[in-house]
């Protein structure tokens, strides 16, 4: 229902209360029942306007006078609830309330107008009276043309209700409720429509470690024979505690929080407007509504979320239009959202603030203004992500004055910043892409804390002097380097570094260059713990040097085969804990692996796109792995089979201390395509 229609309404009923009861009923009732006030005001009505109907009072005015006090003043208070409380019920009733209104309005009017009398003003008495024809008519037409004025009203309430069995097959937990020692447990398999509802033992569920919160990640368990009646299903849902609820109804979307979870019962609708829901908030703008939209999250975020959200994430992807007409679409949308944040921020609270744009928004500068960051000085990570659009973000000078940021992300088809501008000097992980320029920023060089860098698509930097900033950061830890078009030539010298990974850098350079710069480079790097490199051709040799490495991950090119370097000997694995391999790579060194005598955790990509016979050697191997106790499978492929459901549950029968994960369908797969990701993310957690 539109927000000026809305409020006109509750206004109309509202208002008409009082009206009814002190104004119109003077006409049936008699005078010493009301107030000397409401007297008064009558004598003044009649002295002034010389309203015939009041003054004179006919009998058929009289019986309308009554069917108001007898069925249109209760139906206020229903109406005015009904509009409050948004219910969809109250289509019909207005609908049959505006049909009677305009009906018994029509006669009165026509009095009014035909009227003549020395002092009546026939126009001023009928503009009295018109708004009582045009507003009920009004909300009898708009009723009758929506079928739904606030929203869908189709009430989910199978949810987590179990109607048919569950076989004796793995199934995919992608909920974790986070209660210890609860004996039924709710089991949603992706989607909030296929939801089951089981009683497993709790031990399956502590093996259960590597399943998160989200619809991310699913880990394989191996649960009985579940058949419940929808009935206990209920059953369990009405005695479960609000706690266990709550954790449940954070799974989901916010949209689905408030679309679908509010509409089961009056309990459900009450926790999903808990203020713990609204700690984390995650909102897109979609395609066709980009403008209004936005104006609407803003006007929702001010009336709810003030004083509570500690994590917001904006996703920005507005419908394609004319390059104009978008760039302005883009910057108006985002301007609002930016400007609305600061007013969320009332009790200091917010710390996690995360935009992501897909489309050309023009220039930004970033804060937008010193009162922007000074109302945000809570904040302790910042994200600005431009995927695939184009536009420029500036770093503007009130950048320095977010005192509390730890983590910052700038990532757009253009990042500048001025010289005279600064970075906070309490950032500890700093994240910049797409930079212009040749050379990193000096004013990294003031960062002492920082503890993590991460650079990728940096197409332009200085051969002789693109990476000097590095030299100065005696905290630095951690390095990602992705898609530039050099390495950096004191890599050799930051001795102090822990962790490192490089993506197809040098970009676009020979395999044979590459290799032997990656050689070069990495040799004096022994105190390195953990290392991944991407789309390289091959391992270097050096990696054999590194004893104390820790996480170790490598993906080569399409269509590539890399090997281990294991000629200079197998040292460097017996301290691995986690690992990251293609597949291929993985079966041709399975006899040289059993070395990582420590290894507790495997990411093996692309396994199902192997041959079957590769795949069981790959299963079985880490089956029997005495340390190992996960099991990632980075993707689905064109092998994957009923054999292969065969093997997993082979292995997991006999392997209790083993658990497998891997993405439940094609699209999650590809969009974590890579190789890397599990390893480099946990590793990135840990240090948090």
């Amino acid at each position: 229902m539109n927000a000026a229609l809305y409020y006109l309404y509750l206004a109309f009923f509202i208002s008409h209360i009082p009206i009814t009861l002190f104004v119109d009923s003077q006409a049936v009732l008699p005078a010493a029942w009301y107030p000397q006030a409401a007297r008064d005001l009558s004598s003044w009505y009649f002295a002034t306007h010389k309203d015939p109907l009041m003054m004179h009072c006919p009998t058929w005015f009289k019986s309308l006078v009554c069917s108001e006090l007898v069925l249109q003043l209760p139906f206020f208070f229903v109406a005015i609830y009904a509009l409050l409380a948004k219910r969809n019920w109250l289509r019909i009733p207005a609908i049959l309330y505006g049909s009677f209104v305009s009906a018994t309005m029509l006669p009165i009017l026509a009095e009014l107008i035909t009227h003549t009398a020395h002092g009546y003003n026939a126009a001023v008495v009928t503009a009295f009276y018109a708004p009582y024809l045009i507003v009920p008519l009004l909300l009898a037409l708009h009723m009758a043309a929506t079928p739904q004025p606030f929203g869908s009203s189709k009430a989910k309430r199978h949810l987590l209700l179990c109607s048919c069995a569950v076989t004796q097959v793995p199934v995919r937990l992608a909920v974790t409720l986070g209660v210890a020692k609860v004996s039924t447990i709710a089991i949603a398999c992706g989607n909030i429509d296929h939801c089951r509802h089981a009683a497993p033992d709790l031990e399956p569920l502590r093996r259960a470690k590597a399943a998160t919160a989200t619809n991310l990640a699913v880990t394989v368990l191996r649960l009985p024979t579940i058949v419940m009646a929808a009935a206990a299903a209920e059953a369990f849902m009405s005695e479960c505690p609000d706690e266990i609820l709550r954790n449940i109804l954070a799974n989901l979307s916010l949209v689905e929080r408030r679309s679908i979870a509010v509409l089961v019962c009056k309990r459900w609708c009450r926790l999903a407007d808990s203020p713990d829901l609204l700690r984390v908030l995650d909102f897109t703008i979609p395609d066709n509504e980009t403008t209004e939209k936005g104006q609407d999250i803003a006007s929702w975020l001010l009336d709810f979320a003030d004083g509570h959200v500690q994590r917001l994430c904006l996703h920005y992807e507005p419908d394609y239009c004319s390059d104009d007409e978008m760039e302005e679409l883009a910057f108006d949308s985002i301007s609002e959202l930016l400007d609305t944040i600061p007013f969320l921020n009332s009790g200091s609270q917010l710390v996690d603030l995360r935009l992501e744009v897909e489309r050309n928004f023009g220039f930004l500068e970033l804060p937008p203004s010193f009162v922007w960051a000074q109302k945000l000085g809570s904040l302790r990570r910042l994200h600005f992500i431009d995927e695939g659009a184009h536009g420029t973000v500036k770093i503007g000078s009130a950048m320095k004055h977010l005192t509390s940021l730890e983590v910052l992300h700038l990532a757009s088809f253009d990042t500048n910043m001025p010289p005279s501008t600064a970075f906070p000097l309490s950032l500890t992980r700093l994240v910049l892409g797409n930079f212009e320029g040749s050379t990193l920023p000096r004013q990294v060089t003031q960062l002492t804390r920082l503890h993590s860098l991460r650079l990728y698509d940096w197409r332009k930097l200085n051969p002789s002097e693109a990476y000097d900033p590095l030299e100065h950061l005696p905290a630095l830890r951690r390095l990602e380097i992705h898609g530039c078009n050099l390495l950096p030539a004191c890599l050799r010298r930051l001795t102090n570094l822990d962790a490192l990974q490089i993506i197809d850098s040098p970009y676009e350079t020979s395999p044979v260059i590459k290799t032997s710069m990656l050689q070069c480079e990495l040799q004096p790097l022994t105190q390195l713990t953990q290392l991944a490199l991407e789309l390289v051709p091959a391992v270097p040799s050096a990696v054999a040097g590194m004893t104390r490495l820790q996480r170790f991950g490598c993906k080569p090119p399409a269509k590539a085969r890399i090997a281990l370097p294991v000629e200079a000997g197998s040292r460097w694995l017996g301290g691995l804990r986690d690992l990251a391999l293609p597949a291929a790579t993985l079966a041709d060194t399975l006899h040289v692996l059993t070395c990582a005598t420590m290894l507790e955790s495997l990411v093996c990509g692309g396994l199902f796109a192997e041959h079957i016979t590769t795949q069981a050697r790959v299963l079985n191997w880490a089956g029997a792995h005495p340390s190992l106790r996960r099991l990632t499978l980075d993707r689905l492929g064109d092998h994957f089979c009923e054999e292969s459901c065969k093997l997993v549950s082979a292995v997991l029968a006999c392997s209790p201390a083993l658990s497998i994960s891997f993405p439940s369908n094609k699209v999650l797969a590809y969009a974590r395509n890579s190789v890397l990701a599990n390893l480099w993310e946990a590793a990135s957690n840990n240090e948090q």
